[in-house]
């Protein structure tokens, strides 16, 4: 049986003039998590075949922390198919279609974005360069290439592309997908078995290197 893991990068630096880059915080998750990954699975005998990651500089910076201290560092591959959403569109389509203001808040956000994904996964949103379908059809792709029968490959992304694989693998509609992504933890694991083909979930938004004593108050939303 072969395996995915996925995990989201760790927080980025929201609020800040560059978005696309880890907060102080997130360089601190980010090794943390290697160090859980690198005890973890050299523990059980056997590592990573490859790591694949998006081309965005928090994915790159993720994964650069994550392996800085490992002693064996497996092939690392770049897929543009593995980047986020284009959120900034998508929320300057909504706007338009709806005339409200964008969400400022975390509160605000939580409520508005189920609806903003609706209303692209409808086709209701003008100007988008990618769509609902066009999305999810390149993270499965990418996904579909990388796997590796009989081995463990680490993929490391945004919340977007996971919740749309676990949208997938459970038969979920873009608001069920909407409420998962506002729930997808910085720095967290997801779990998915490949088994004759079949990909079935074995773990969601698992933080275990933020759950040690000292650590409970660095998980992390945005």
């Amino acid at each position: 049986m072969g395996e995915l893991l996925l995990v989201r990068h760790a927080q980025a630096s929201f609020g800040s003039a560059d978005y696309d880059r880890l907060s102080p915080l997130g360089h601190r998750q980010a090794a943390w998590l290697g160090e859980y990954l690198s005890s973890t699975f050299a523990a059980e005998g056997e590592g990573f075949c490859r790591i694949v990651r998006g081309r965005l500089r928090r994915h790159r910076e993720t994964v650069e922390g994550m392996v800085r201290e490992w002693t064996q560092v497996p092939e690392i591959v770049e897929d543009p198919r593995l980047d986020e959403m284009d959120y900034d569109t998508i929320e300057a389509a909504w706007c338009r279609l709806t005339g409200n203001p964008p969400p400022r808040t975390g509160r605000a956000f939580r409520d508005t974005f189920p609806l903003m994904l609706e209303a692209w996964a409808e086709g209701r949103l003008e100007g988008m360069p990618e769509s609902w379908e066009a999305f999810r059809a390149r993270v499965d792709a990418a996904l579909a290439e990388h796997l590796a029968p009989g081995r463990r490959t680490l993929v490391v992304t945004s919340g977007g592309p996971i919740a749309a694989t676990l949208g997938r693998l459970l038969d979920l509609g873009p608001h069920a997908m909407s409420e998962i992504l506002n729930m997808t933890l910085n720095a967290s694991l997801h779990r998915i078995a490949v088994h004759d083909g079949r990909l079935s979930l074995l773990q969601f938004n698992a933080v275990p290197h933020l759950e040690r004593p000292g650590r409970m108050g660095f998980r992390t939303f945005i």
